[in-house]
C-alpha cells in the first residue's frame, strides 16, 4: 500500500508508533486515514488476482491426497473387512 510509516520492527517500535500516532494533531490523523483509504481501495480490495487464488487453494485442498481419515470411514473399512 505504500504506508510504511506503520511497519513496526519489533514490540517497542509498534508502541512508539501508536503512540506518536495517537499524540499526533487531528489534521495529521485525517491525512493518514485518507491516504490509507486511498490506498487500500486501490490496491487492497480491487485484485482481479484475488478470487482465481482463493479458488485455487480450495481446489487444492479438496483434491489433495489425505493422509488423515475421518473416524467413521475408518469403521466402515473395518466393517467391509469383516464381512470379506
Amino acid at each position: 500500500m505504500g504506508v510504511y510509516d506503520f511497519v513496526a520492527k519489533d514490540p517497542e517500535d509498534y508502541i512508539e508508533i501508536a503512540t506518536k500516532h495517537a499524540t499526533s494533531s487531528s489534521s495529521k490523523k485525517v491525512e493518514i486515514r485518507q491516504l490509507i483509504m486511498t490506498r487500500a481501495g486501490k490496491n487492497l480490495f480491487r485484485q482481479e488476482e484475488g478470487p482465481k487464488g482463493w479458488a485455487d487453494i480450495f481446489f487444492d485442498i479438496a483434491t489433495r491426497p489425505r493422509t488423515l481419515r475421518w473416524r467413521d470411514e475408518i469403521v466402515l473399512d473395518i466393517e467391509k473387512q469383516v464381512i470379506q
